[in-house]
Parts: C-alpha cells; sequence; structure tokens
C-alpha cells in the first residue's frame, strides 16, 4: 500500500531497496532509492517490490531492518509496523517502551527524525497509529551497553555477569542463561 501510495502521490517518496518481481535483482542494497520507475536491466521487468533496507552502525557493530522509510513533504519517517494481539491492543495508548527502544535505535543510525508506528490488531485487523520524535535519551543506556561489550569482545574476554544474576529480569529471556549459571566464570 506505501509503494502504491507512493506512486500515485507526488508527495509521498517511499524509499528503501527494491527487487524486481520478474527475476529477483535487487538494486544496490547498499543505496536507498525510490520506486525504480526504469525496467530491470537483467529482465525488463516494470514490477518491483519493496525490500527493507538494512541498517548498520560498524562502530557499534549493530545492523537492523525497518520496516519502511518514506519522505512526505520533505520530512522523513521510520516507519515500523507492529502485530499485537486483541487484549494488548485494546489497552494501547502510545507505542511499547521496547518499540521505542527499536526505532530511535533506528532513527540514530538512519537520520530519521520521526517514526510512525502502525500498530495491527491480529484478532480484527483494526489498526492505531502513533508519531513518534527521536529521542537519544531513550537509548542512551543501550549505547553504553554496546560501546561496553565491545570493549570486551575486542579483548577476548567474557564480561561480568549482571548485577542480580540469577534472578534479574533480563537473565530470564537470556539465550546464554543456561551456559551463564553452569559457569561460574
Amino acid at each position: 500500500y506505501f509503494t502504491m501510495m507512493s506512486d500515485t502521490r507526488e508527495d509521498i517518496q517511499f524509499i528503501g531497496n527494491w527487487k524486481c518481481k520478474g527475476c529477483g535483482t535487487t538494486t544496490d542494497v547498499n543505496k536507498e532509492i525510490k520506486k525504480p520507475k526504469h525496467k530491470c536491466p537483467k529482465c525488463g521487468s516494470e514490477r518491483w517490490k519493496y525490500n527493507e533496507f538494512r541498517l548498520r552502525d560498524p562502530k557499534l557493530r549493530i545492523t537492523g531492518k525497518r520496516d519502511g522509510k518514506f519522505i512526505f513533504n520533505g520530512k522523513s519517517f521510520i516507519l515500523e509496523v507492529k502485530s499485537i494481539n486483541g487484549m494488548q491492543f485494546a489497552k494501547l495508548v502510545a507505542p511499547k517502551e521496547d518499540h521505542l527502544v527499536q526505532a530511535n535505535i533506528y532513527m540514530r543510525l538512519d537520520g530519521s527524525p520521526y517514526t510512525i508506528f502502525l500498530y495491527e490488531c491480529k484478532n480484527t485487523q483494526s489498526i492505531k497509529v502513533y508519531l513518534s520524535s527521536k529521542d537519544e535519551s531513550k537509548i542512551a543506556k543501550h549505547i553504553a551497553l554496546l560501546k561496553d561489550m565491545n570493549k570486551y569482545v575486542d579483548k577476548g574476554t567474557v564480561p561480568p555477569r549482571i548485577s542480580g544474576f540469577p534472578v534479574a529480569g533480563e537473565c530470564a529471556g537470556c539465550p546464554y542463561y543456561q551456559g551463564c549459571k553452569r559457569n561460574d566464570t
């Protein structure tokens, strides 16, 4: 729908990476562009499908793929589409905190000042839309942690356990929990 909207409105440009529907050839994965108007150089098809664009920060050693990006009236917006169950949807009055963290990391990597969240209820397909502005304070502790962890990676050493191990909230979802629990070092 965003691609079609971009095709029919001059004030909206949906940009990213594009894949030919005819042969699968992609545009340059390192450059974001609006939907190609030209034919695919490989097969001649004029049908292009949006590909999520990969964002990278080699210094922080992180990557991510946002759901979309568009320019509207000269302003850049990241698009994040989230689906949630009916009970969560009914209680939703603002973007979820972990989604704000994700979006702010994307805005930092991308330079866009805004994110539009489109929440879809899995039960009814109802939607709620929220606009969020860039807020570095939402990700400051995450960026500091990334920098700290990268120092351990560079030294080839294991970081100390987090405070509160093994009952800290972060431990519950950690994929390394069992190994960390078994090994004192």
